[in-house]
């Protein structure tokens, strides 16, 4: 089997992680596997680049450490070398679990696994975003969770391999899952989002949100902002917040207008394909981290872009 595993329940959290794993994999000369609880509907799934993939028979959904419990019974008898999980709610209960049930070292949230040889280490944000500390690997295997839409999956239609079943011995949970809702979900997500505007305190009142507004309507974005706006201005909801104590997004283009750029919360849009950043400030940290910057006053420029907009709405 191959040295580095994805493990999941969910079919399309695995493609969450399938990028970072493909590269890993490569460093060892191979793809990797996917290892999945029997019954699950891979279509969309197993045509994006998995060398393996293994329904794992007798689990109950839901039930963390028995999960965990077959997974690390696995890990013991076929020796991968890294094992990833999305990091869902379960993922991160599952690969904690299987970490100190097999002896593996554990990495919640990593940014980045390194394989050079024999050596694993892994890279990860610590004291509150403003560091990133990389760590070696010195247990038998690695078990690693990365956020969800931190990567982009690879493009669908690859070579499908063949669906190999195979039953697992797991300690047997205490507890079953009785029933699953799926609850009604409010408001949006900006996770999903391929453009964002977001706004920070530049902003002078609530009332000028309208042409922030405008703006997102245009461009077909959606808006999302600092942690001053709902924390402490109540201006937007906090599924709207950014950052290190928001949600993380990596939209095709992220529109930073009157936003300082403090490193909590360019952590939650530094993985943007495009950072266009709007601040009259010229000495403000987020013209570092923006493809394309204006210093210029946001009630200046926000006008005539939307202007720009509307011409070229109209010319189309």
């Amino acid at each position: 089997m191959s040295k580095v595993w994805v493990f999941t329940e969910e079919p399309k959290a695995a493609l969450h992680v399938l990028s970072p794993a493909i590269h890993t994999a490569s460093k060892f000369g191979e793809k990797p596997a996917l290892l999945i609880t029997a019954g699950k509907n891979l279509e969309g799934v197993s045509d994006r680049g998995w060398g393996k993939i293994i329904a794992l028979k007798g689990l109950n959904d839901g039930v963390s450490f028995e999960q965990a419990s077959a997974l690390a019974t696995l890990m013991k008898k076929e020796a991968p070398k890294i094992v990833i999980l999305p990091g869902t709610k379960l993922g991160k209960e599952i690969a904690a679990f299987s970490a100190a049930l097999s002896g593996a070292a554990y990495a919640p949230e990593v940014s980045e696994i390194f394989v050079d040889g024999d050596v694993i280490r892994y890279a990860r944000s610590i004291l509150g975003g403003g560091v990133i500390a990389t760590y070696r690997v010195k247990a038998p295997y690695l078990v690693a969770t990365y956020q969800l839409y931190q990567y982009s999956p690879p493009e669908g239609g690859q070579p499908i391999p063949e669906i190999i079943e195979m039953e697992v011995l797991a300690e047997r949970s205490k507890v079953s899952r009785v029933e699953a809702k799926l609850l009604e979900k409010v408001g949006v997500d900006l996770r999903k989002a391929d453009r964002i505007v977001s706004v920070g305190r530049g902003l002078a009142k609530k009332e000028d949100l309208s042409f922030i507004e405008e703006v997102a309507g245009l461009l077909k974005a959606e808006i999302g902002c600092s942690r001053i706006l709902t924390e402490d201005y109540k201006w937007l909801p906090t599924e709207r917040q950014i950052g290190l104590t928001g949600v993380i997004v990596s939209p095709k283009l992220y529109m930073a207008i009157g936003i300082s750029g403090q490193i909590q919360h360019v952590i939650g849009f530094n993985k943007s394909k495009v950072v266009v950043a709007i601040n009259k400030d010229k000495n403000a940290p987020i013209h570092q981290y923006a493809d394309y910057s204006i210093v210029d006053d946001l009630y200046k420029i926000v006008p005539a872009l939307i202007s720009y907009l509307k011409k070229t709405a109209l010319q189309q």
